[in-house]
């Protein structure tokens, strides 16, 4: 939906009613439209909301006590070249000095309804100006298109302003019809936070940089439908194809322990010349114990983030940045973490993570000992299950864990129980008190770090495996253990129900490795060049073919199912319903008189 942005600004109350009657006559008229109207009863007033807002038209009433209309327009001018004023009064006096300021209409009074709608239908058929930010420097207001904003950074105590140009500015567009010099620089009175919070409909990196994706799917990890990590022949082959590629950006461990080969991924991307980013969120364990695979940063990464929180004893929101090898300009690092990193670092956070470091440097090796001892007996005890799917197997090899399987990510698998990830989860929770890390449609993960004891593994393995033991004994169906009244199962029992996709039936226990193998392959266009077009809400059940406006996924962990550009597909709906029906919580869709649906594109793609 278009949304068109219009101020008011007139001292005498019938006059602005009238007009404000017009126009929300003529937005009722126009069902695309989505109208923020404001109105103002002297100039002053406006001009102290100008400040930190922007509007596609403003009607001004010319003859008001103070400040009059004209004066107001040569102050919008100064900052905004773009903004259309219609001037309304009742004389005819000013139309010279209407000219100068660029006025497109001059309205008698009393207005006629014709009249503005005139003016209104003109400004649905002008192209859209590029929405303004508003910015505060040292000598005054200035407004810049967000369009020519690259990025905000934060010197100091002071916010320079990007833009596309290469040039760097605090104001940029200044007095004289808008127009900038491209050498100046001026400092902001704004804060980089509050610029921040004004630029919050911009959060994902690669549309803040305009960055062209292209991605890498993992295979499914056969009998328990978690992602393998990416590959080297991967890397390899996308490499080979792929056309100015300037880095490569993997995983590893990823959400489910699957570890990649990274010093073989890392050779390769060396070999074209580019940096390899690992995200390492789940892994800031690794390297401290002989049983574990080594770290990124020393299988040969040249950008490592870490979480500490994670798998370390470290308060949440902590985490590292290591930069190896000489790919990584260092004084360009430096600049964007001063951009996206806070101004004002916690003092308590940072004392956390030097506190796990000493912890890890000094006690370490014990207490990832004690770990691995539980892990294995845990895993020894788990065995037995005959229903219940756990991985990792305590078959795997003590080679295998070091090359791709972490320890501390407990898979359960419930593929062929006739129960969902969601229902064992809940039913953990609820009635053996065991909070897990995530539920997935098929699958329940636990996690485990160097903070858990000896009682809480024993737990969680009485509990699985007297679950295992009840299904087994009831012909492992979610109902039936419900019908025993050993389960609790809600009314909507969850359990996704086989489905078509036009040319094969998809049966329960294989529609999770169905629908992955299909999201490979979708069409789409850059997440830069959609975010900001007009959406519409529209049911799940029809949304086939078009286009998503905002982004669809499952969390934890986060990972999108949709990303905005990229079209609606039968077997995207079909994976959505399953989430939807199994309970969990799908981040993007909402609810319309009881039906589920999602922001698509309004504009057809090309």
């Amino acid at each position: 939906m278009e949304q068109v942005r219009i101020a008011i600004v007139e001292d005498e109350a019938p006059h602005a009613e009238l007009l404000q009657q017009h126009i929300e006559d003529w937005q009722r008229q126009q069902e695309v439209v989505e109208l923020h109207l404001r109105r103002f009863c002297h100039a002053a007033e406006f001009l102290f909301a100008w400040e930190e807002e922007s509007y596609d038209m403003i009607f001004l009433d010319i003859q008001m006590p103070g400040l009059s209309g004209m004066e107001t327009a040569r102050k919008i001018r100064e900052t905004d070249g773009s903004v259309k004023l219609v001037f309304t009064t009742g004389i005819t006096d000013y139309l010279q000095e209407g000219y100068e300021v660029e006025a497109v209409r001059y309205l008698l009074k009393p207005i006629t309804r014709e009249k503005v709608w005139q003016c209104l239908d003109k400004l649905l058929q002008d192209p859209a100006a590029s929405p303004q930010l508003v910015l505060w420097t040292l000598e005054g207001v200035v407004k810049i298109p967000e369009q020519e904003i690259e990025y905000l950074e934060a010197r100091g105590h002071y916010t320079m302003c990007h833009l596309r140009s290469g040039r760097e500015t605090a104001g940029m567009h200044r007095a004289a019809g808008g127009r900038r010099d491209p050498a100046e620089e001026i400092q902001l009175k704004e804060s980089f936070n509050a610029l921040c919070e004004k630029l919050a409909r911009r959060p994902h990196a690669a549309y803040i940089r305009q960055l062209q994706l292209s991605y890498l799917y993992p295979e499914l990890l056969s009998g328990v439908d978690i992602c393998e990590a990416i590959t080297a022949r991967q890397v390899q082959e996308a490499l080979e194809r792929g056309q100015d590629i300037q880095g490569v950006l993997i995983v590893s461990p990823t959400y489910e322990g699957r570890i990649a080969e990274v010093e073989e991924i890392a050779r390769i991307v060396h070999g074209f010349g580019i940096p390899l980013i690992v995200d390492e969120a789940h892994g800031a364990h690794l390297g401290f114990h002989p049983a574990f695979a080594q770290g990124s940063s020393r299988a040969g990464a040249d950008l490592v983030v870490t979480s500490v929180h994670k798998t370390l004893p470290a308060m949440t929101q902590t985490a590292l940045l290591h930069a190896n090898g000489p790919l990584v300009d260092r004084r360009l690092l430096r600049r964007f973490l001063r951009i996206y990193q806070s101004s004002s670092p916690s003092y308590v956070l940072m004392a956390s993570i030097d506190n796990a470091i000493h912890l890890v440097q000094e006690e370490g090796h014990r207490l990832f000992q004690r770990m691995l001892e539980n892990w294995n007996r845990m895993l020894e005890q788990l065995s037995v299950c005959k229903v219940l799917t756990i991985w990792p197997s305590m078959s795997l090899e003590r080679a295998e864990y070091q090359r791709h399987q972490d320890i501390g990510k407990l898979i359960i698998s419930v593929r062929n129980t006739g129960i969902t990830g969601q229902e064992l989860y809940r039913e953990l929770l609820e009635k053996y008190g065991l909070q897990m890390e995530m539920a997935c449609g098929s699958y329940v993960l636990a996690m485990f770090t160097v903070g858990d004891e000896r009682p809480g593994y024993e737990r969680l393995t009485n509990a699985l495996l007297e679950l295992d033991s009840l299904m087994l004994r009831t012909g492992a169906r979610g109902t039936k253990l419900a019908e025993a009244g050993e389960m609790k199962q809600p009314e909507d029992s969850g359990i996704p129900q086989p489905v078509t996709d036009g040319t094969k039936r998809i049966e329960t226990d294989t529609a999770w490795e169905t629908v992955h193998t299909c999201l490979r392959h979708r069409k789409s266009i850059a997440l830069s060049e959609c975010w900001d077009r007009p959406v519409e809400w529209i049911a799940l059940k029809d949304a086939v073919g078009r286009y998503a406006g905002e982004f669809v996924n499952i969390y934890p962990p986060g990972t999108p199912i949709l990303v905005p550009g990229e079209r609606l597909e039968e077997t995207d709906r079909q994976l959505i319903e399953r989430y939807l029906e199994a309970g969990l919580k799908v981040q993007g869709i909402t609810g319309q008189d009881g039906e589920p649906g999602l922001a698509v594109l309004t504009e057809p793609m090309k």
